[in-house]
């Protein structure tokens, strides 16, 4: 054999030559060295001795690390990039926006974790630090009320949110009373249903014993709390009643609302002010009440109860989430009267305070939906 040239021989196996060529089937031939180095192992390659001839040690070892180049495999476990990929997590947390439940923020870095000044390091773990740009959306109201998440266009599970409360956060929920009957009257009560929705609604809360409750002087406010107590487990609770839980505490002149409101549903005049304006000298400034509110149930961490439960009315918890959500959550009652954009029972806001003051804003419900069906 000469010094330029060498025998193979190949049982079943397929060759890329540099001219392109797949050969299926070749029979012992000689093959010039020159084009070895573009041999591709892809099946099998037995390498056998021809007689009188032999193989250099330099082809073996030389071609079959070609193998080599087939490794560069690991360029496309660059997939690990989009598994880490950042846009792809938000993505998802978008997605989850739509879900009508908030997840714990701590162990599944739910996006809502972003909103959170105290916890924004959790974006560490998820290496999505871009996302902390989210700071310049926070607005100060007072000195107390720190806005530090974007709007929220969806209501959060009541339980889910108390689930993720920390050691140094107290929750104030104020919510819709329970289902009630035809008696819209102050002495009319909770119906059955409304009965076992408040006791239901209370054994989500039954990890907490340190807990206050607000109403109003009207009995279906009162009676909720009272089921929720039971449901709870709790033979007897601490309770205030406050006028500035009523929709009367928001209107400015009463006469004046009287006259504009006409033949007009109720429904209708407090969803079109809370989420467009206008009624000039009817009622009071909304951001001005809504955060008179807060100080008042949600203004002193130190002073608060673990948790504050604030049975209110639907005509003042509309204009609360329209503006705690920046008008994001649709209530928009006035433009289609469908009770799908009508708050749903035991079904608002929540105040989450830490042991700094500092105050996040969540619209949660107690049932299935905030809405009504």
């Amino acid at each position: 054999m000469t010094a330029g040239a060498f025998s193979l021989t190949a049982m079943l196996f397929s060759a890329c030559l540099d001219t392109t060529e797949v050969v299926e089937t070749v029979d012992p031939e000689t093959i010039p060295v020159s084009r070895v180095d573009t041999l591709v192992i892809r099946d099998t390659l037995v390498v056998k001795e021809m007689p009188g001839e032999t193989l250099k040690d330099t082809l073996v070892v030389k071609d079959t690390l070609v193998v080599n180049d087939t490794l560069v495999v690991k360029d496309t476990l660059v997939v690990k990039d989009t598994l880490v990929n950042n846009d792809t997590l938000v993505v998802a947390s978008d997605t989850l926006v739509v879900y009508d439940t908030l997840v714990r923020l701590d162990s599944v870095f739910h996006v809502d974790t972003l909103y959170q000044l105290d916890t924004l390091v959790v974006l560490d773990s998820i290496f999505s630090k871009d996302t902390i740009y989210s700071i310049d959306t926070v607005v100060q109201k007072d000195t107390l009320y720190v806005k530090a998440q974007a709007p929220m266009a969806y209501f959060v599970r009541v339980e889910d949110v108390l689930e993720s409360l920390k050691d140094n956060e107290k929750a104030t929920l104020i919510l819709r009373h329970a289902e009630r009957g035809n008696d819209y009257s102050a002495s009319g009560g909770l119906n059955d249903n409304g009965m076992n929705q408040s006791r239901e609604f209370g054994q989500k809360l039954k990890n907490f014993t340190d807990v206050h409750f607000y109403n109003t002087e009207i009995k279906r406010s009162y009676e909720t709390c009272a089921y929720i107590a039971e449901g709870m487990g709790l033979s007897s609770f601490e309770n205030d009643t406050l006028a500035e839980l009523k929709d009367s505490w928001l209107i400015k002149d009463e006469e004046l609302y009287v006259q504009k409101k006409g033949d007009v549903s109720s429904w209708i005049v407090f969803s079109r002010w809370a989420y467009s304006g206008g009624y000039t000298g009817v009622f009071y400034d909304l951001n001005e009440k809504m955060v008179e509110l807060q100080n008042l149930l949600a203004g002193d961490y130190d002073s608060m109860s673990k948790l504050n439960v604030a049975i209110s009315h639907d005509l003042l918890v509309v204009p609360l989430v329209a503006w705690a959500t920046d008008r994001q959550l649709n209530l928009r009652f006035y433009e289609t009267q469908s009770n799908k954009q009508w708050i749903n029972y035991l079904a608002g806001v929540a105040f989450i305070v830490n042991d700094k003051n500092e105050v996040r804003v969540i619209p949660v419900c107690g049932r299935s939906k905030g809405t009504m069906e």
